[in-house]
């Protein structure tokens, strides 16, 4: 289900059409329930780079990231930024 929507995603994009923050929080947020955590990682990166602001549910999943792979200065580092 993940892969559709990153494909529909950039199907929309190619179209000249901007994803939104809801679109990138999500994907994201399935990449790293499947355990895809470099990529959920790439694709906010990838929103940043973009210029769409990450909202609340973007940074605690960019902190769930982190933790579960024991970064957790990384974690607090993005804590602090919210």
């Amino acid at each position: 289900m993940v892969d559709e929507a990153q494909r529909f995603r950039d199907v929309m994009e190619k179209k000249g059409l901007k994803a939104d923050v809801y679109t990138y929080c999500n994907i994201a947020r399935g990449l790293f329930k499947l355990n895809r955590n470099e990529e959920a990682k790439r694709s906010l990166l990838t929103m940043a780079e973009r210029g769409v602001a990450p909202n609340s549910v973007c940074f605690t999943t960019l902190i769930d990231i982190y933790c579960k792979g024991g970064d957790f200065a990384e974690a607090k580092r993005v804590f602090q930024e919210m």
